[in-house]
């Protein structure tokens, strides 16, 4: 009962902080307590959904009207190196940090059916995280309990082009373009059930993961007598529900290799390797 409560407060403490499930590396995999790991990472995102939300445009001549819009980021890559402790043989505790590279953001009007298209600009990126050993048979089954916050703030959007028409219009021609994703966080809660067999542990999991952000901008007409258009949305998550199928290896010399599929909530690719000190 000790540790069931334990896991419980653990999750909801994880799931209370303000902030991918490729992101929670060697899911299948335990620290013994007081031993570490260390990994490295590539998280390939192919598509990712956000909730139809409004957008706010603020004009110079102090008016305003709102325009109503679908979007997804698509194509990017996170590069991360990830250090775990064993606190427990049933509780690890994992830091995260890197760069996320590259993606594109797809904005859809639901109006008028246009169709905008930006690029991202690189950014670091950060979590924490732990995970928690629920059951287990030795030398069979287990399950296992992972959370994550996850987190990257002022990534600047840049390179608008209107793509509904094929024309390919490039609003840097005519603005000064000023855009940014203020905030971007995302937590993971994901159970994992797995089986070891040898050198193999393959694993499917299924959970929750929910994020949100802050987009801001700001359009400059070029030229004389320039005028100014100010934006302003909040993003959120379209689906929350997240599953997952992966594979961990057991290299030998405590190396360990860790390949993933994420669906559902993001569909996405993973490939970790890592050292067990």
């Amino acid at each position: 009962m000790k540790k069931l409560s334990s896991l419980l407060i653990l999750g909801l403490i994880l799931l209370a902080v303000p902030a991918q499930a490729g992101d929670l590396g060697n899911p299948a995999q335990m620290l013994q307590q007081g031993h570490s790991n260390f990994g490295v990472s590539a998280d390939y995102l192919i598509s990712q959904r956000f909730k139809d939300y409004a957008l706010e445009r603020r004009f110079s001549n102090d008016g305003s009207n709102f325009g109503y819009k679908s979007a997804e980021m698509k194509e990017q890559s996170k590069f991360l190196a990830t250090a775990t402790y064993g606190v427990r043989d049933w509780l690890n505790v994992f830091g995260r940090f890197g760069t996320i590279t590259g993606g594109k953001y797809i904005e859809h009007d639901l109006k008028t059916g246009a169709e905008w298209q930006a690029r991202f600009q690189n950014q670091f990126v950060w979590a924490a995280g732990a995970k928690a050993k629920v059951w287990e048979r030795p030398g069979g089954p287990g399950l296992l309990l992972t959370a994550q916050y996850l987190r990257y703030d002022d990534r600047k959007v840049k390179e608008w082009k209107n793509i509904s028409d094929g024309a390919g219009y490039n609003a840097q021609t005519f603005y000064d373009v000023q855009d940014k994703i203020n905030y971007y966080w995302q937590t993971d809660l994901v159970a994992t059930a797995y089986w070891t067999c040898g050198m193999f542990t393959p694993y499917v999991g299924g959970g929750i993961s929910y994020n949100e952000g802050k987009y801001t901008g700001q359009w400059i007409t070029n030229g004389p007598n320039p005028s100014r258009i100010d934006y302003d949305a909040s993003l959120r998550s379209n689906d929350i529900v997240t599953a997952l199928l992966g594979l961990d290896l057991n290299l030998g010399h405590n190396f360990l290799l860790n390949m993933q599929a994420d669906f559902l909530a993001r569909n996405e690719l993973s490939l970790g390797l890592s050292y067990n000190f």
